[in-house]
């Protein structure tokens, strides 16, 4: 989990108080009750394009789990403790017909569960006016958007025309919508240049959350990957006054995500240099820890901090067919054999219950 273990969980609830982190308790924070279950799934394996910096190696054509499955583990996962739930891939919007139903179990949920919220993950090119009235009706409490920075960057990603496609479709949100947007960025060594770019066109459109995930690959030393040093000397310049890119906007919330399992050594040397203070912690009432900086013009910079890796604690992710891993497991083809249960087989309560006395013994 950062804001969550994969994307914004919807930033932070407005219930922010001072927190003082006993290290030695570190995996006693994740184990209270008062640190709700944050659940990413993926709703299906496919995705309408071939992004050169896709994380996920788990690329298996396994049956899908049915709309009944998916709400009947939803379920236990409430009855758990599950407050948060992310559809973070593959990609959402297709297959459209089944995703709906699943978030519309949620959405159902969420009536009767206080603090229960949902989203998705979404690069956006599918939404048609049919999907864009079903995600009105559903009103999910996020959207992660997914942009690359300026145009050239994020077509030589993504594809011809991915840009101008996404941000038509952005402006097309309902007005309600568009507040529950975040826009997604990946920095990497191919866009390290262009946050001033993709401020300006927020600034254009009206958004105001911006969630910053370093690049993470399968392997590192490739084109796209961008040193560990060149990623905190940005993170730096966000909150300093005289370098901030942030200087021409006005109330912009950026989270700078990172985590102890795919970017340890960036979230160490965040607090190396201060930009994740340990002595000066917030925490919401999901159990989200951030150092918070304060800037003119009522922007604010985010960094979340993890005291330890909350795997299957506080944090599950599901494949689409049914397996219960990490989130740095899906990087892997085989993610599969590194799961620690299937729901098909086990319910997710059994699973979770006999992973977890064995993380304590």
């Amino acid at each position: 989990m950062a804001l969550g273990i994969s994307g914004s969980n919807g930033g932070l609830s407005q219930n922010l108080r001072p927190f003082h982190l006993d290290t030695a308790l570190s995996m006693d924070f994740y184990r209270s009750r008062s640190v709700p279950l944050d659940v990413s799934y993926f709703v299906n394996n496919a995705c309408d394009l071939g992004c050169r910096h896709c994380y996920v190696g788990y690329d298996t054509v396994g049956r899908g789990l049915s709309e009944e499955l998916w709400s009947n583990v939803f379920d236990d996962l409430i009855g758990l403790g599950a407050l948060t739930f992310g559809a973070v891939g593959k990609e959402p919007l297709v297959g459209w017909t089944k995703t709906q139903v699943v978030l519309r179990h949620l959405r159902d949920r969420r009536h009767a569960v206080a603090n229960l919220r949902f989203g998705l993950v979404t690069n956006l090119t599918r939404l048609t006016p049919e999907i864009g009235r079903d995600l009105d009706d559903l009103m999910p409490d996020y959207m992660d958007v997914s942009i690359d920075g300026n145009r050239d960057v994020h077509d030589a990603l993504r594809g011809k025309g991915t840009y101008d496609r996404t941000v038509a479709n952005l402006e097309r949100l309902s007005d309600e919508l568009r507040q529950r947007v975040f826009i997604s960025f990946t920095l990497g060594a191919h866009n390290a240049s262009c946050l001033p770019d993709l401020l300006q066109m927020m600034g254009r459109l009206k958004f105001g959350r911006l969630l910053i995930s370093p690049y993470v690959g399968p392997t590192f030393g490739n084109d796209l990957y961008l040193p560990v040093a060149k990623q905190v000397e940005i993170a730096a310049e966000l909150v300093q006054k005289s370098k901030t890119p942030l200087a021409s906007c006005s109330g912009v919330h950026v989270y700078v995500k990172s985590d102890v399992t795919t970017t340890p050594e960036f979230a160490r040397e965040l607090t190396r240099a201060g930009l994740i203070d340990i002595d000066r912690l917030l925490v919401d009432d999901y159990g989200v820890l951030v150092t918070e900086h304060s800037l003119p013009r009522n922007n604010v910079v985010f960094f979340n901090y993890q005291p330890c890796d909350p795997s299957f604690v506080n944090a599950i992710r599901i494949t689409h067919d049914g397996y219960v891993v990490r989130c740095a497991d899906m990087f892997h083809a085989d993610a599969a054999s590194r799961a620690i249960g299937h729901v098909r087989q086990t319910g997710i309560g059994d699973i979770l219950r006999k992973t977890r006395m064995d993380l304590a013994a």
